[in-house]
């Protein structure tokens, strides 16, 4: 059903296009300051049609490059920062090792000289 649709509307666009090609077939003088020179006017108006699209795709192309160069920057600095946060992470681990590992030897302390005050 979609490619059917597809296809009525391509053919009603290419009826739209033959009509307004048959309607502009008069020609048309062009003066560039330098030279003057005569086409039909349906060449002129498809010309500047496809100079058009030709700079909106340049235009588009510079403005995609420029977002991917961001995209690339700020992933970057994602990893770099979850490197980052993955480091703080191990010294928080360290860290509480360690207090642990201090707590632990006090208490080892503490058990030991109750001992040596009774004997």
């Amino acid at each position: 059903m979609k490619k059917q649709i597809g296809v009525i509307t391509a053919l009603i666009l290419v009826i739209i296009v033959a009509i307004f090609v048959l309607m502009n077939m008069t020609s048309t003088e062009i003066n560039f300051g330098f030279a003057t020179v005569e086409f039909p006017l349906i060449l002129i108006i498809l010309g500047s049609m496809f100079v058009g699209a030709v700079l909106m795709f340049l235009f588009s192309s510079f403005s995609t490059f420029k977002n991917r160069q961001a995209s690339k920057a700020a992933t970057k600095e994602i990893n770099d920062l979850n490197q980052q946060i993955a480091s703080l992470k191990q010294q928080l681990l360290d860290q509480d090792q360690e207090r642990l590992a201090n707590q632990k030897a006090a208490e080892v302390e503490q058990t030991k000289q109750p001992d040596s005050d009774q004997q």
